[in-house]
Formats: structure tokens, C-alpha cells, sequence
């Protein structure tokens, strides 16, 4: 039985997803403190108010990045997450694990160890934010910086879950819009 090459991407993505959360995981108890009792701080209050700023930033985000000055921005990176926005469920599991494992790696460990502000630089400057190319990258870099404080301060206000809700939130919502414009896209294109 032969698996299809976007199959084996998807599990790739995944698999670097899921690596990234365990070396978040290691080295906050290598480095940081081998207590992980922040791992069981789960307030269902905070978690839906996670949820909703991840629902409200991406409506915010996804609104701006409408604009026409990030046109080239758009065509860079609608190819680059086409894979992850289709279909629903992966990109549910792609939002959930880039939650988790992405919040352990910059929040529970980097921020912990340099700071938020350092941490949220970091976190944007990973994600390619900050290339001069195209050439209005930089600007949508500082919205998502914006976003990487936010979540930094839920963090340390809120607890981890509650970054990981809007985390995870707000990448599903912009994965669900991505889909929708790709879809749109080839029906007008037909």
C-alpha cells in the first residue's frame, strides 16, 4: 500500500510538531525547573477567554493581511500553508500541536529563561516574520509580535493553558480562512 506524498508530509509536519513540545518540555526541566506542576493549571475560565482572543486576533490579523500592501505577502504564504489548511481535521491537529508544543517551547521554557519580550522576538523571527522579503513581511512581523506579547502575557497572568487556547484558536481560525480563500479562489478561477 503506497502513502500518498502529501500524507507523508502531514505526518512529518506532526511528528515536528510534536518534537517541537518535547523539547520545549526537556529543556524547561533541564534549565528551568523540573517542577511541570504548570502542566495541571487548567481554569476553564481562563481557557475560553484564550479561545476567544485566539478567535479575535485572527479576525483582526487575517482582516490586515487582507489589505492590499500585503499582496506579495499573501502569494508567499497561502502556498506555504495550504498543506496545513486542508483537510479539517488536520488542520485542527496542526493548530493543536503548534499550541502545545509551540507554547512549551517559547512560553514555558524561552520566556521563562530570557524574558517576554526577547521570547515573543524570538517567536516571530522563527516564523519568518522579520525577512525583508517580501518586502512588507516586517510589517505584518510587528501585528505578530503584537500577537506573541499577547500570548506571553496570558502565560504569565493566566497560565499556560490559556496560551495554549489562543494559540491554538487562532491558528485554526486562520487555517479555516486560508481554506475558504482557497476554495473560493478555484471556484472563480473555474
Amino acid at each position: 500500500m503506497l502513502i500518498s506524498l502529501d500524507f507523508r508530509k502531514r505526518l512529518i509536519v506532526l511528528a515536528f510538531l510534536i518534537g517541537i513540545g518535547i523539547l520545549g518540555l526537556v529543556l524547561r526541566f533541564v534549565f528551568i525547573s523540573p517542577e511541570l506542576d504548570f502542566l495541571l493549571d487548567f481554569n476553564t475560565h481562563n481557557i475560553l477567554l484564550g479561545l476567544l482572543l485566539g478567535v479575535i486576533s485572527a479576525i483582526i490579523a487575517g482582516s490586515i493581511s487582507l489589505l492590499p500592501i500585503f499582496r506579495e505577502v499573501r502569494q508567499v504564504l497561502l502556498p506555504a500553508v495550504k498543506l496545513f489548511a486542508s483537510p479539517f481535521w488536520f488542520a485542527f491537529l496542526v493548530s493543536l500541536l503548534a499550541g502545545i508544543g509551540e507554547e512549551l517551547l517559547f512560553r514555558a521554557f524561552l520566556q521563562e529563561l530570557i524574558g517576554l519580550v526577547p521570547a515573543a522576538i524570538v517567536f516571530v523571527a522563527v516564523h519568518g516574520y522579520y525577512f525583508p522579503k517580501p518586502r512588507t513581511m516586517p510589517l505584518l512581523g510587528i501585528l505578530v509580535t503584537g500577537i506573541a506579547l499577547l500570548l506571553g502575557f496570558l502565560y504569565e497572568n493566566l497560565g499556560y493553558w490559556t496560551a495554549v487556547a489562543m494559540h491554538f484558536s487562532y491558528d485554526f481560525v486562520l487555517l479555516l480562512a486560508v481554506n475558504l480563500f482557497l476554495k473560493k479562489s478555484k471556484t472563480v478561477q473555474q
